[in-house]
This record gives structure tokens, C-alpha cells and sequence, in this order.
């Protein structure tokens, strides 16, 4: 079934913090990542796009029990039900405690947008988001024809104390610790203030700060300053004496589970992550291509034969990538000990089709943003040999 693949993934159960999936981990259309490869297709903002997607998924909770009994079962395909708004051709694709799937959803999805007066674009934004996370899932042969829908069994539970992404408030339930910091949210990176600054900036509403990135003497630093100025990335600091660092920083540099030692420099916060750093130079250094998968929407970057077989990694095998200094540059390092690996790190190495030998793996979006590969161009990346791990240098274009 189409569904095997998605059973093997580790979920979470009904009672753990939401991620975007359902209990055996099908990846759901309010996934992040979903939301983000959505908002990349359809003209409003990531922001709409998740309201939008949300409310729909709320509704469709709410709307569960009708949606159940009009669907048609597997061993029903063929027939079809009749209901107070005409024949139904939803089908069943999958269910379990968390979710049902249906097929041929097309005219529900609209009549659904329609009571909650979503415009054309949020409209179109919910259907992205339901056919790519059913690409993701592997069920992209029930969106040829028609849409997917998948209904959640229950309404999705608000989180507490967390930040939702700029603009956005707390929720009023209990607070987190202010002095439990570096809790990785949907919106970013929590830190309490006082980590970060010797003296907390004392804000009245929340305030954008810039942050930017890069290697000194062998390690990491991340800054953050009031000037925002022209930095692509930013972080928020709260009233309350939290700063929020964005998320594809502190997935992307691997802040949260990192030692990082906080410098106030007049007014700029400056994080170096010292532990982790490539300490000797890699050797016997061969390039392979770095390129946008157009299919699955995701950076591929290619591994060279002899490497993979002295670090022994071969098809199926999961091995960890993260971002580390070498010199002052930054560079992917592939490794296969992945204990205590944050799941972000993870990636799984693959052949790059049937039929062939060579392998690759999928860049974490984050780490391709960070190195800035995620623009469709095609790049090279040298990948060398140190001890037991491979150190991947993207090649200047030029």
C-alpha cells in the first residue's frame, strides 16, 4: 500500500506537541514544510497561507463525521452514496486513529473554502498545500484527476507559551519557565534574554532585530544587533524578556544543540559554537554536482563512489549533515554516527534512480538557505575525506 513508506517514518502520538502529522506520521498539510513549499507557489504570504490551511483543517475536524460517512470504503470503490447535496465519489485512501484520506475531494475542498470565505488565493493555497503533502506522502497519483483531502480526527490543540512568528500573540494558558530557554517552536528559536544580552533591550512591543551569520577562527558566530538594516534574516525580542531567533537559523547552524558562548558587544549579541569544528584538513577531494531536484523540490547533492565506501554508507542507510566552520567558510560535513542527532540532521542517502549506482542525499532546506543552493542553479560541491566523516566545500560559481 501507499502508506507502508509513511508507517515506517517515526510519528508522534495524539497526546505529544503537534507537528504537522498525523500519529503514524503522515506528513499533513499544515507540515512547515508544506506551508513553505506552498507559499513558494501561490502569490500571498507563508503567514496567509498558514491561517488559511489551518482553519481549513479545523473545519474539516469539525466536519469529520459527515466527511466519514459519505466517503466511500475500499471495498465499496465503484459504488457510490447519495446525500443531501448529491451523489458523493470521495473515496477512502488511507485511515487510521489521526486522519482519513479521501480522494476525489475537488468539489468539497471548494464547498469548504466557500464557508469559510477563503478568497481565490487561499483557496488555491489550500489545494497546494493538500496535493503537496500528498506528493510527500506518496500519494501523488490521487491528485491526477482529482484532489486528496486529509481530515483530521480531531481538532489540533493549541500550543502554550509559544511563539507563533512575528505579529502573532502568546497563548494565555501557563507560561513557559522564562528560565527553561532554547525551545525550539514552529515560529523559531525561544532564548531568554538575559542568555543572550548582558543587559536585555527593554521593548515595549515586540521589536525586529537583524541577525546574521558566519565563520572567525574556526567557529560559528551568529549576531544579532537593533539594526535591522538589510538583513535577510530576523529575530524578535518580546516584552516579556524573550528573544525569538529565526528557525532556519537555529535549525540551519544547529544552535539549539550546540555550546554557545553569548558576547555582548556593544548592543550586538554575538553566539560563537566552538564544539564541532573541522580540526584538520580534508583530504583527497573530488567534486560532484549540487542541483534543485525539480521533482522532489529539494537540493540533491551527489556523492562520489569511493568516499561513501570508506565512510560506509550505502543506499537506505541514514547518515547526519550539519554546518560546520573550516577556515571561514562554511561546509557540510556528512557523517555516519548519528547519536544525538537532532531529527532536522538527519537525512536519508539514496540512489538517484533506478537502475543506478551513485548517491546522493537531500540538503536540509534550512542548510541549503543558509548556504544559499536552495535557487535552482546548478553548483558543484568538493566533497574530501577526515577520518570518518565526509566535508563537503561548495565551489564558488564563477
Amino acid at each position: 500500500m501507499v502508506f507502508e513508506r509513511i508507517k515506517k517514518l517515526v510519528g508522534r502520538g495524539a497526546d505529544d506537541e503537534d507537528t504537522g502529522t498525523g500519529g503514524d506520521g503522515a506528513i499533513m498539510p499544515t507540515n512547515s514544510k508544506v506551508i513553505k513549499k506552498t507559499a513558494k507557489r501561490v502569490d500571498i504570504s507563508r503567514g496567509d497561507v498558514k491561517e488559511a490551511v489551518e482553519n481549513f483543517q479545523e473545519l474539516g475536524a469539525m466536519a469529520y463525521p459527515a466527511i466519514d460517512e459519505r466517503a466511500i470504503g475500499m471495498e465499496e470503490k465503484g459504488d457510490t452514496k447519495m446525500g443531501e447535496e448529491g451523489p458523493s465519489f470521495l473515496y477512502v485512501i488511507h485511515e487510521d486513529e489521526d486522519v482519513l484520506v479521501v480522494g476525489g475531494a475537488k468539489s468539497t475542498i471548494v464547498t469548504f473554502a466557500g464557508r469559510l470565505n477563503l478568497s481565490n488565493k487561499e483557496t488555491e493555497a489550500v489545494t497546494v498545500a493538500h496535493r503537496t503533502a500528498a506528493k510527500m506522502n506518496g500519494l501523488s497519483e490521487h491528485t491526477v484527476m482529482d484532489d486528496i483531502f486529509m481530515v483530521p480526527k480531531r481538532e489540533k490543540k493549541k500550543k502554550t507559551g509559544a511563539f507563533e512568528g512575528p505579529g502573532e500573540e502568546r497563548g494565555d494558558e501557563t507560561q513557559n519557565d522564562p528560565g527553561d530557554s532554547g525551545e525550539l517552536e514552529d515560529g523559531g528559536l525561544r532564548i531568554s534574554a538575559s542568555e543572550v544580552f548582558d543587559s536585555p533591550p527593554d521593548v515595549e512591543e515586540e521589536e525586529y532585530f537583524g541577525v546574521s551569520y558566519g565563520c572567525k577562527d574556526g567557529a560559528v558566530e551568529v549576531t544579532i544587533e537593533p539594526d535591522v538594516g538589510r538583513q535577510k534574516h530576523r529575530a524578535v525580542v518580546k516584552p516579556n524578556g524573550d528573544v525569538v531567533m529565526p528557525r532556519e537559523i537555529a535549525v540551519g547552524l544547529g544552535v539549539e544543540h550546540r555550546d554557545v558562548d553569548w558576547e555582548d558587544r556593544n548592543g550586538k549579541a554575538v553566539g560563537r559554537m566552538r564544539n564541532g569544528s573541522v580540526e584538520k584538513e580534508a583530504e583527497d577531494l573530488v567534486r560532484t554536482s549540487l542541483s534543485m531536484d525539480n521533482i522532489e523540490e529539494d537540493v540533491q547533492a551527489y556523492l562520489p563512489d569511493g568516499h561513501v565506501s570508506r565512510i560506509g554508507v550505502s543506499d537506505g542507510d541514514e547518515a547526519a549533515v550539519k554546518l560546520e566552520p573550516d577556515g571561514d567558510e562554511l561546509v557540510m560535513v556528512l557523517s555516519t554516527d548519528t547519536s544525538d542527532v537532532p531529527p532536522e540532521a538527519m537525512v536519508e542517502i539514496r540512489n538517484i534512480g533506478t537502475g543506478t549506482d551513485m548517491l546522493c542525499f537531500a540538503v536540509p532546506e534550512e542548510i541549503a538557505g543558509l548556504l544559499g543552493v536552495d535557487d535552482e542553479k546548478e553548483r558543484q560541491v568538493e566533497w574530501g575525506i577526515n577520518g570518518d566523516e565526509m566535508v563537503g566545500s561548495v565551489v564558488p560559481r564563477g
